[in-house]
């Protein structure tokens, strides 16, 4: 097996380690993993995303960094008053579709409608959903709020946006 099939197995199993023991790891992709782990699951934050991989080419460093930034973004999105934190490293995801999952989940987390215009700027839609119309449609049901339904351009999701919202 590659390391990308047993991606989703190993990560978790450095947990409790710091970027000292990371450093010590002599395979590559062990040591991402560690990076990672420490990064996301042990708390340390996204400075440590950016030791992961030793290449801003290589797909396999790319996808693992993104990763750890997008999870690292969306957990400091719930937390109130680390907006500007969350969208800055969702600005440090290489992987379009990986920043565009970003910039939603931090939109939805925050209300940020903002965000959802960006997601138009990053230009990787997903059908049914994903898209602005979708993204603003989450935040205003997430808020109560009609008038942002009126963001949304497709006309049956801007009715059911407003009819959900209205049935509340």
């Amino acid at each position: 097996t590659s390391p990308a099939d047993t991606q989703i197995d190993v990560f978790g199993k450095y947990t409790n380690s710091d970027v000292a023991e990371c450093e010590k790891i002599e395979d590559a992709y062990e040591k991402d993993v560690c990076y990672y782990d420490v990064a996301y699951r042990g708390g340390e934050g996204e400075t440590v995303c950016d030791k992961i991989g030793d290449s801003k080419t290589k797909l396999r460093d790319i996808l693992i960094r993104d990763l750890c930034y997008q999870n690292i973004a969306s957990d400091k999105a719930k937390i109130p008053g680390y907006l500007v934190t969350a969208k800055d490293i969702c600005e440090q995801i290489q992987t379009p579709s990986m920043k565009y999952g970003c910039y939603f989940d931090v939109a939805i987390l925050t209300g940020d409608t903002e965000l959802c215009k960006r997601l138009e700027e990053v230009g990787n839609r997903f059908e049914g959903i994903g898209n602005s119309d979708s993204c603003y449609s989450y935040v205003a049901l997430g808020s109560a709020d009609p008038a942002l339904c009126e963001k949304v351009v497709d006309s049956v999701l801007k009715e059911n946006c407003i009819n959900s919202i209205n049935r509340k």
